[in-house]
């Protein structure tokens, strides 16, 4: 079963991605398995949302982050868990390493400052007690 702070590589046309991403679990799947909150990781670039910017060398040990990236909150979006489990089981999705908690720390944190990220994914960390208003 997938946990909060578990990365997914998901490749483009699944799910909806326009591009191939890694996303990370930001809500509690065990709160709610039918909306777990996923967050895309993308390259920093010069206007990128400043909320949550992540140093590859804040990874932990296995660096799948490889160049200065943020969360693009833009794209948040929730999935069911039994969706996620179907995906990961036939191979579509690839479940990668999970992110250090402090970095889970500062994503949540970083949807509070974001005036990007879309209301009913702050809704739901607020309602899963994830989020300091």
């Amino acid at each position: 079963m997938l946990s909060a702070g578990d990365t997914l590589w998901i490749p483009r046309g699944t799910l909806g991605m326009f591009e191939p991403h890694l996303c990370v679990v930001v809500s509690d799947p065990a709160k709610d398995a039918s909306r777990v909150l996923l967050c895309l990781v993308a390259t920093w670039r010069d206007g990128s949302d400043p909320a949550c910017k992540i140093d590859p060398a804040e990874c932990g040990p296995v660096a799948f982050v490889k160049v200065p990236s943020y969360i693009d909150y833009r794209y948040s979006f929730t999935e069911s868990i039994l969706q996620l489990d179907v995906l990961l089981k036939s191979e579509t999705i690839n479940q990668r390493p999970p992110i250090p908690p402090t970095l889970l720390y500062r994503i949540r944190q970083g949807a509070v400052d974001s005036s990007f990220i879309p209301r009913g994914a702050r809704k739901l960390l607020l309602e899963q007690g994830l989020l300091v208003p």
